[in-house]
């Protein structure tokens, strides 16, 4: 209700100032009100709400007993016949599968009702009665209560407030869209509206002042922007209605297959074996394949690889493929998110692999049920039927169901009928009596009461994965013995995740340099070296201002790496963060250069050419800064972020959290934006002023031509709240307008007041004072503070 009030109230303010920005030339038409009707209409309404308010509160007791009455009756009935509908409504389903997923391709509801069916009358089978009944009588007073009374207490006040605002804006109206008023005898008033059009002649177009198209451009971004709050929980609701994603896991050298089931594919002995995790044998819509390079979607219209280092090639690239990408069709989306790249298609399909830590979690949408083959499995609720081998028949031998989907079939790639592990590289070997490790025990039995993954284990039965974890605890040659039971748990954590459960890595896997557990802290020295990431936004301003902004980027990067040489940094790197474009470019998101996260200057036009600046709607940058906060800093390194936007922020609620999280990483913020003040003040001066530091020292080349980032002249610094954050860091301020220009002093005072900001974190007398902190993905991450 609130939010609906703030969005009407909002409506009509922009109306009001809309009525006082039009141009009035030509009236559109006489507008008479009656005054006395209209006031007799609110009034009433106001009476109406308020009379049946209380009429419903009145009556809430009898509805409560009827409702109790009616739950009761429920939970009598309700077991026989859910019974009878379950066995009907599964067996009109199973023999009208393919007609009903047929007409779902054309009408989206039809498929949503009867899978919403199915998954109901399943649940409905398990469901205790007595307790759901008594549940839902409960839940339906409290409801019911909390409906009354926010009734009673709102509905007067909202009528009240519709009268006092109706006669706001009718107020409004008549004083900014008349040139006269007429009080007539009968009591009604009488004006002359004017339209906003530049208008003459019925045979022309009528246009529209700029004053008066920027103001409509304006109100309209407003209601997207309030649009999209509302939305975004529409969205999340979807999720929760059949038919439902189904999620398989594969770890290390274990396998979750849709139903649930876990086993394991010993490691090949061949770099050539290549494996069918999961197949479309229905319509072919995807193939997802394992092999020594990583995994592999074949899709109708593009090859993603995923190999080992993370990097991603579509379509056979030679050079990785630069993320976010989207393809032509916008079919296909790639985004790199923390440790994880994820896939995700129109066909239903998608996949998030961490390839270097060796987990992949694979989803498919409920449309493909039974349509599956591979050692992902059926996807048809029974896991008994999980090992049927290409040709349908089933089999229960692992060694028979993992040779029927190796694809090259050569020698070595087969598994041994006897001991079960691939011939040749023994990798999964267990014969040098290493003792399990009793933290299998303690996080998955079900007796354990210790075990911090317990909330879990309704959802997902943790036995498979305690055995899984004694084995892997019990393989030869582990490098970490203490991280054995690493890979399980993660299964384990993305399983929950999956069902919607959230759980923490245990302790000794979520480790940092060292084996430093999360909490620890210690001091280091300071390095030579500084991480620097740009925020930029991809709006179409951007770029309509003076071409090509990924260029001045470049440029400016070249010179804070040439000015930190100089200062004696030996090692410089980069990082791109954007946020405000159109499509997959509009949600803060991280660009790879060359397949990473940071790379140095050489390298980093290959992130930058990947920019797009083609947002038309604007956005604010703050959610784009948490993002580069939690970049994966070097922790000996100084630490900066420079921001690029196109307008300035003058209101953001949470910024004190923006501020300790930089504050927590020693991290410098600048900004470039688009300061009016700044660029009146160069105006002013015979030579181009560039910016202003927190303390509101002007920097401006000197007389002589050289670039001078030090005058004693200081000026007040402008509103805005990525000014605060830039003050508060110890950051500066610079003009976007003279940036874009690629005047000569911009990026020379900008790397200059980089290399000063930076230089106190690396002297010799700086320490770092770190901690080990899980990241938002769960693994261990490094946070240092620099102590001067």
């Amino acid at each position: 209700m609130n939010y609906t009030l703030e969005l009407v109230n909002k409506t009509l303010n922009y109306s009001i100032e809309s009525l006082k920005n039009l141009t009035f030339t030509i009236p559109q038409v006489n507008v008479t009100i009656k005054g006395s009707e209209l006031v007799g209409n609110l009034t009433e309404l106001y009476q109406n709400v308020t009379r049946y308010s209380t009429k419903l509160q009145r009556n809430a007791t009898h509805l409560i007993g009827n409702l109790t009455e009616l739950a009761m009756n429920f939970s009598y009935y309700s077991y026989n016949v859910s019974e009878n509908v379950v066995r009907n409504v599964t067996r009109f389903i199973d023999g009208n599968a393919p007609v009903l997923t047929w007409a779902w391709r054309y009408w989206d509801p039809i498929n949503y009702s009867i899978m919403m069916a199915n998954q109901t009358f399943q649940y409905a089978r398990n469901v205790n009665y007595t307790d759901a009944a008594q549940v839902a009588m409960t839940i339906s007073e409290q409801a019911l209560n909390r409906t009354l009374n926010y009734t009673a207490e709102y509905a007067p006040q909202v009528a009240e407030w519709a009268v006092n605002k109706t006669w706001e804006t009718t107020s409004y109206a008549a004083r900014y869209a008349t040139d006269y008023v007429v009080q007539s005898s009968n009591g009604s008033i009488e004006f002359n509206l004017y339209h906003p059009f530049n208008w003459t002649r019925f045979d022309e177009v009528p246009t529209v002042s700029n004053r008066t198209s920027d103001l409509l451009r304006k109100t309209a971004e407003m209601m997207k922007t309030m649009w999209r709050s509302p939305m975004a929980g529409v969205r999340t609701m979807m999720r929760e209605i059949p038919p439902f994603d189904r999620t398989s896991i594969t770890f290390g050298q274990h396998v979750l297959t849709w139903d649930e089931r876990l086993y394991d594919v010993p490691q090949a002995a061949s770099d050539d074996c290549v494996y069918v995790l999961a197949r479309d044998f229905d319509d072919g819509n995807f193939t997802i394949l394992s092999g020594k390079d990583g995994i592999t979607v074949q899709l109708p219209t593009a090859v993603v690889e995923i190999n080992k280092e993370n990097h991603v090639r579509v379509d056979g690239s030679k050079q990785p493929t630069e993320l976010p990408y989207q393809s032509e069709e916008k079919n296909i989306t790639i985004l790199r998110q923390g440790p994880y790249v994820n896939i995700t298609t129109r066909d239903g399909v998608s996949v998030r692999c961490d390839a270097i830590s060796e987990i992949c979690v694979y989803n498919i949408s409920g449309w493909y049920h039974n349509k599956t083959l591979g050692l992902l499995g059926t996807n048809d609720n029974e896991p008994a039927t999980d090992f049927r081998r290409p040709d349908g028949s089933n089999t229960t031998r692992e060694d028979e169901f993992i040779n029927a989907y190796e694809v090259t079939k050569t020698k070595n790639c087969k598994v041994d009928s006897e001991l079960n592990i691939a011939k040749g590289k023994f990798a999964a070997k267990t014969d040098c009596y290493i003792p399990e490790s009793p933290k299998c025990d303690e996080l998955f039995d079900r007796r354990s009461y210790a075990s911090k993954f317990r909330s879990c284990f309704q959802a997902v039965d943790p036995e498979p994965f305690r055995q899984a974890c004694k084995r892997d605890s019990k393989r030869c040659n582990l490098k970490e013995p203490k991280k054995s039971i690493c890979t399980v748990t993660a299964g384990y954590i993305a399983a929950c995740e999956a069902k919607g459960i959230q759980l923490q890595q245990e302790e000794v896997c979520a480790s940092c340099e060292d084996d430093k557990l999360p909490g620890e802290r210690w001091n280091r020295r300071a390095a030579r070296k500084a991480d620097v990431v740009f925020v930029v936004s991809e709006s179409r301003k951007m770029k309509d201002r003076y071409g090509k902004p990924e260029e001045q980027l470049l440029r400016l990067a070249q010179a804070v790496e040439k000015n930190l040489e100089q200062n004696k940094f030996k090692d410089v790197e980069f990082g791109i963060v954007a946020f405000g474009g159109k499509d997959v470019h509009r949600e803060p998101h991280v660009h790879t250069i060359k397949g990473e996260l940071m790379k140095q200057v050489s390298q980093l036009q290959r992130g930058l050419s990947e920019l797009r600046f083609e947002g038309e709607e604007p956005m604010e940058a703050f959610e784009a800064i948490k993002l580069a906060s939690t970049y994966p800093f070097r922790a000996e390194a100084a630490k900066t972020i420079i921001v690029f936007d196109v307008e300035e922020s003058l209101y953001y609620e949470d910024l004190a959290e923006i501020v300790d999280v930089l504050d927590q990483n020693s991290i410098t913020m600048n900004v470039v934006s688009d300061y009016a003040k700044i660029d009146r003040i160069s105006k002013k001066k015979s030579n181009p002023v560039v910016g202003l530091t927190g303390k509101g020292v002007v920097l401006q080349e000197d007389k002589k031509g050289k670039s001078k980032s030090k005058y004693a002249e200081k000026i007040s610094l402008p509103a805005g709240q990525y000014v605060k954050l830039a003050k508060t860091t110890g950051g500066s301020i610079f003009s976007l307008d003279t940036f874009l220009k690629g005047h000569r002093d911009s990026s020379a005072i900008i790397s200059e007041q980089v290399s000063e900001q930076l230089q106190p974190q690396v002297q010799s007398s700086a320490k770092k004072q770190c901690v080990c902190v899980r990241g938002i993905n769960g693994d261990g991450v490094t946070k240092c503070r620099s102590i001067y």
